[in-house]
């Protein structure tokens, strides 16, 4: 490959014997973007009280690097640095007063960054999202987490694809 300053990129053409092939001053990807979005389609799921519980995502909007595993959900990237983001919503009615809920993003099966927390106040709608840059090493992998803590009542979590997703993309 030869690359003139002024002129064409020009692949498979001929060079010089020890003329330098591909000079470089910076930063060029030329593997593909990885990122994906994921959500339940419109389930909604229930969430019991103490206990850290992985959110089941169902859907891919987009994967285009096949990292996401719906099985599992689980995030597994090749080595890199990523952005990632999560939010979870009480469904309507489900809320149990004083019940606190936060997101959590888990890296290899232990908390890695938490959201926010929110506390309601009685029956009605409230959420947590949570958004952290991690590093993985092409073997780690990342799931989203609800934690529901104030009662012993489950809550009942919303399945809407605007409301409860997971998504991500890579950075550096």
């Amino acid at each position: 490959m030869r690359i003139t300053p002024s002129g064409p990129l020009l692949i498979g053409a001929t060079v010089a014997a020890g003329s330098e092939l591909l000079r470089v001053n910076g930063i060029i990807y030329c593997d593909n973007p990885v990122a994906f979005s994921v959500h339940r389609a419109g389930v909604n799921f229930a969430v019991a009280n103490a206990t850290p519980t992985v959110i089941a995502f169902t859907n891919e909007a987009f994967d285009t690097n096949n990292s996401f595993n719906t099985g599992t959900s689980r995030f597994t990237p090749p080595a890199g640095k990523y952005a990632l983001y999560g939010a979870i919503s009480c469904a309507a009615g489900s809320a149990v007063d004083q019940a606190t809920i936060v997101t959590a993003v888990y890296k290899n099966g232990v908390q890695e960054k938490s959201g926010n927390f929110a506390t309601m106040s009685g029956p009605g709608n409230t959420g947590s999202h949570v958004s952290c840059i991690v590093e993985a090493n092409g073997t780690d992998y990342f799931q989203l987490f609800v934690i529901h803590a104030g009662t012993g009542l489950p809550m009942t979590m919303t399945g809407a694809a605007t409301d409860t997703y997971f998504q991500g993309n890579r950075i550096g």
